[in-house]
């Protein structure tokens, strides 16, 4: 406990093969490698059982591949509270798993900021790989600002799993606040909720993503989120969306965008939900809920307020309903308060109207509504909800 570890050409501490290790107060700064670096490349390095409260890490690492703190195959139950971590060479703080469990991590009421202009990466940068489980991951009450890249950004692929709450936490002036992505067959369970303020990015605020080719599962939701300040330009993105959805290949999603604030999008969308590249009878589907939430785009530039899309041999089923939602100017293809897109694949819409913009224009607020080729109402109930 205590005391300040500082202008050390490598680690600032390394530790491995190492059980419940617990540092408060520590102050470590001006590394050359990472200021922390715990497991190492084998199974047997990792640690189980870590515990990091009042630290300050500062100035630590020169070079790419390069973090604040770094772990490798971190194991049981982990905390990080009430600390910082700024000017580190790539991400603030690393997290590594091909294997095991990772049964709980706690990142809470601290503050991750300004890595390096030339290299700097992610504020948390959190990778399941292997066989990896990452149980519950709980983020609450951090503060994430003037990153290079992401705020908090968790991925998981091969056949991986990652459960993670991101909550109550502000994300100022990064290139992306949130990123979530599933690859390959992994698992990744969301829930993005109650941050007051994510505002100043100049690409997505919240951006969630399957690649192709994959057979990923992502599930959850986004609610409760405040994404830009009224009448500051560009505060909810300045060239992204407020909130992106991407689905590709043959991966599965069930997930709830609900009662969230989407203002001041410049040029991009306040709602992307997108379902693409799919294959054969194993094409993927998305079931999306849009629900409950107010969006504001530019509307001079800006593109769609809510934009649905299935594409190549995907499906999607979405539930839309109780939004307001204002949008760019409407021309074939683009813009507008709503609009669904059927490029491909098959696209259903639950509800009672005759079409799907009378739908949409029954159950929600804001005009013009646009839908392109076959959009098929479904009966409420039909589209399984998150």
């Amino acid at each position: 406990s205590g005391g300040t570890i500082t202008n050390k050409s490598g680690f600032g501490v390394r530790i491995n093969r190492a059980e419940n290790v617990a540092l408060a107060a520590m102050n470590i700064t001006i590394t050359g490698d990472d200021g922390l670096y715990g497991g190492g490349p084998t199974p047997g390095d990792s640690v189980n059982g870590f515990a990091l409260r009042g630290g300050f890490l500062s100035n630590n690492g020169t070079a790419v591949n390069v973090h604040g703190l770094e772990f490798r195959d971190l194991h049981g139950t982990v905390v990080i509270d009430n600390t910082q971590v700024t000017g580190s060479a790539e991400d603030a703080v690393r997290i590594f798993n091909d294997e095991g469990e990772l049964a709980d991590l706690d990142i809470a009421n601290s503050v991750f900021t300004l890595n390096s202009p030339g290299l700097g990466n992610n504020g948390l940068n959190i990778e399941a790989r292997g066989n990896a489980r990452l149980s519950d991951i709980d983020i609450a009450g951090c503060t994430f600002s003037q990153l290079r890249a992401t705020g908090v950004q968790v991925s998981t692929t091969d056949t991986a799993l990652a459960n993670v709450d991101i909550a109550t936490s502000t994300f100022t002036n990064n290139n992306i606040a949130v990123n979530l992505a599933a690859v390959a067959s992994s698992t990744l369970i969301i829930d993005v909720h109650d941050n007051p303020s994510i505002n100043g990015h100049n690409s997505h605020a919240v951006n969630v993503f399957s690649s192709d080719p994959s057979t990923a599962t992502v599930s959850g939701s986004i609610r409760n989120n405040t994404i830009g300040t009224g009448g500051v330009a560009s505060s909810g993105s300045a060239f992204g969306n407020g909130i992106r959805l991407n689905i590709n290949g043959n991966s599965n999603a069930d997930l709830l965008i609900d009662s969230n604030i989407i203002q001041e999008i410049e040029f991009g969308r306040g709602i992307e939900s997108v379902a693409r590249l799919g294959i054969g009878m194993d094409a993927g589907t998305a079931r999306v809920a849009i629900t409950n939430n107010t969006v504001r785009v530019n509307p001079t530039w800006g593109l769609a307020g809510i934009y649905l899309e299935s594409e190549d041999g995907n499906t999607v089923c979405a539930r839309i309903a109780n939004n307001d939602a204002i949008g760019g100017p409407y021309f074939p293809g683009f813009g507008g308060a709503y609009l669904l897109n059927q490029y491909g694949g098959t696209f259903n819409l639950e509800g009672t109207a005759g079409d799907a913009a009378t739908e949409i224009s029954n159950t929600n607020t804001g005009t013009p509504v646009n839908a392109n080729g076959t959009v098929t109402i479904v009966p409420p109930g039909t589209c399984p909800q998150p």
